[in-house]
């Protein structure tokens, strides 16, 4: 059985405060949407319909997600999953935060995967009259030189609208880490599908499947496949332990 959490106050409260500062990014021209796997509360990631399924760890730092919520009921599902590429028993209890944009209200939930069914899964309820935008944070617990975390699971359904990604979440810099013939330095993946890095070498990238954030990445003599993970960068396909490039925080 889901445990549930009605929020339907808090969020009443800083509705209005949320509609205005909503208006004042329209009329500066400053949009909403962020690149995928957010690490800045300021800048929260757009979800997507459906379940949206990510990695999270110790290592790297909380994912912030956002959605637009009512007027009407809404319904925040989070689950986590004991199905992550983590060292063997090293599953570890996430923290699910609800707020508004502004943090005038902000309620939490810790899960884990190892304890009874209402452990692993909850549920944030609310009945609104007017629209919001909810941050949802995710974090796993900090500190520690052993890779702790999970795969989570968060969906919303009833009243609710979503923001759009701008561009591909390969779309950035990275620090090249380690697997490939040569040492590259910081890295750039361009919107055109090309690749430069620091030492000069060029390359090109390639989305290969999209639910997966799977890429085939070719720069000099190195082809390698990557898959895109929460804030830790770019890993090696076939060993998600390996971390070719390296999200810069």
């Amino acid at each position: 059985m889901n445990t549930r959490t009605d929020v339907t106050a808090a969020m009443h409260a800083s509705s209005r405060l949320i509609l205005v500062w909503a208006a004042g990014l329209a009329i500066l021209g400053v949009p909403f949407e962020a690149d995928a796997q957010s690490l800045d509360i300021n800048r929260p990631a757009p979800l997507r319909p459906g379940v949206n399924d990510m990695q999270i760890d110790n290592q790297t730092g909380t994912q912030y997600w956002y959605f637009i919520a009512g007027p009407g009921t809404v319904e925040i599902h989070a689950e986590v999953m004991g199905t992550a590429s983590m060292a063997a028993g090293n599953n570890a209890p996430l923290t699910f935060t609800v707020s508004d944009f502004a943090q005038t209200w902000h309620t939490s939930k810790t899960l884990i995967a190892t304890g009874t069914d209402k452990d692993r899964r909850t549920v944030f309820t609310a009945n609104l009259k007017k629209p919001i935008k909810v941050v949802i944070g995710i974090s796993a617990p900090t500190g520690g030189l052993i890779r702790l975390g999970d795969e989570y699971h968060v969906s919303v359904t009833g009243a609710v609208a979503y923001g759009q990604p701008m561009g591909d979440p390969i779309v950035g810099t990275f620090s090249y880490n380690s697997g490939l013939t040569q040492f590259y330095g910081l890295t750039k993946f361009k919107a055109d599908g090309s690749v430069i890095t620091a030492n000069g070498t060029t390359g090109t990238w390639k989305l290969f499947d999209g639910p997966t954030h799977a890429y085939t990445v070719t720069i000099g003599n190195d082809h390698i496949s990557v898959v895109l993970q929460p804030a830790r960068g770019l890993v090696d396909s076939n060993d998600p332990d390996s971390i070719v490039f390296k999200a810069m925080k």
